[in-house]
């Protein structure tokens, strides 16, 4: 049994296929996933499990190189986008995109990880796998 870190099996098998410059969509609970895209939900109940605490432990666990994240984020949502330059900051260099652009780009994503985050508008974010060595 584990006893830290993700526990969720769907979602570490999940991760452990990921390679290098695999796409990984981490979404709010109202972007759609396209339906070739291995989906792992943890929508609980509105507004739980927010989005900040999975990427904060998303960052642990894989090598990340790059982040997608939807231009209107600036506006719509400048509380969430400080938090996001903040989580990213040294790990990962942060791109800004249409959200049409980033929603084409997510169906090509190996995983897409649904959480339940209700708050804030454009929170989705597209993460580009690194390599861990």
């Amino acid at each position: 049994m584990l006893k830290k870190g993700i526990l969720n099996p769907q979602l570490n098998f999940a991760l452990s296929k990921l390679g290098h410059m695999d796409s990984v969509m981490v979404c709010d609970s109202g972007m759609p996933v396209p339906s070739n895209v291995d989906r792992v939900d943890l929508e609980f109940v509105a507004g739980m499990p927010e989005i900040m605490p999975v990427l904060q432990n998303l960052i642990q666990t894989i090598a990340i190189e790059k982040v997608y994240v939807a231009e209107e984020i600036k506006t719509a949502s400048p509380e969430l986008n400080e938090k996001y330059i903040k989580l990213f900051q040294g790990i990962a260099e942060i791109i800004y995109i249409k959200h049409d652009d980033l929603k084409k780009e997510s169906e090509e994503a190996q995983l897409a990880i649904k959480t339940g985050e209700f708050c804030y508008h454009y929170s989705t974010v597209l993460l580009i796998a690194g390599c861990a060595y």
